[in-house]
C-alpha cells in the first residue's frame, strides 16, 4: 500500500484502515527517518486509533535522528487530548540479554529492575507516582536552547 508522501493516510485508505483493523489498535509513530509529520497523527486519530506510540526505533544508530522526549510534546499537542500517547524507551536489547542468560528468568529480572529503576527515578524527581510527572520535569535540547537565548 503506498502512502502519500507526509504519511497521511487518504479518505479511502481511513476507511479500508478502519474497516480492517477494527478497534482498539494503537499506533507506532516512528520519528526514524524519513520522519512522519505532526499531520499524520491527527489523521490516524481520525481514523480511530486507541492510542499513539512515539518511537524512533533503532534511532541510537542514527545521528541527528530526534529524540522521542524532544517529540514527545509536538505529537501530544497535535492530538489534542483524543488519544493516550506512550513513549517508547528501547528496552531490548537488556531484555535479550536477560533471556540469553537466564532464559525467561532472566527476562523477568531484567524488567523487574526496570520496573524498580523507574520508580526510583521518578521518587528522585521528586514524584509520588507517574502521574505526578509533569511537563516541567522533562527538559529537552530545545529547552537548553531557549534558557540560553
Amino acid at each position: 500500500m503506498a502512502y502519500p508522501e507526509d504519511y497521511a493516510v487518504n479518505i479511502h485508505q481511513r476507511l479500508l484502515f478502519r474497516d480492517l483493523l477494527g478497534p482498539g489498535l494503537i499506533l507506532l509513530l516512528d520519528f526514524s527517518p524519513p520522519y512522519p509529520s505532526l499531520e499524520s497523527a491527527r489523521n490516524v486519530v481520525e481514523v480511530g486509533v486507541a492510542g499513539i506510540v512515539v518511537s524512533n526505533h533503532g534511532g541510537r544508530q542514527l545521528d541527528y535522528t530526534p529524540t522521542t522526549i524532544s517529540v514527545l510534546e509536538e505529537v501530544v499537542d497535535a492530538v489534542g487530548g483524543k488519544v493516550p500517547v506512550l513513549l517508547d524507551g528501547g528496552v531490548g536489547r537488556p531484555v535479550i540479554h536477560g533471556l540469553a542468560a537466564n532464559g525467561e528468568c532472566g527476562v523477568r529480572q531484567v524488567i523487574e529492575m526496570r520496573k524498580d529503576e523507574f520508580e526510583l527515578t521518578v521518587a528522585l524527581c521528586g514524584c509520588p507516582g507517574v502521574m505526578d510527572i509533569t511537563r516541567s520535569h522533562v527538559r529537552t535540547e530545545c529547552d537548553k536552547l531557549h534558557s540560553m537565548l
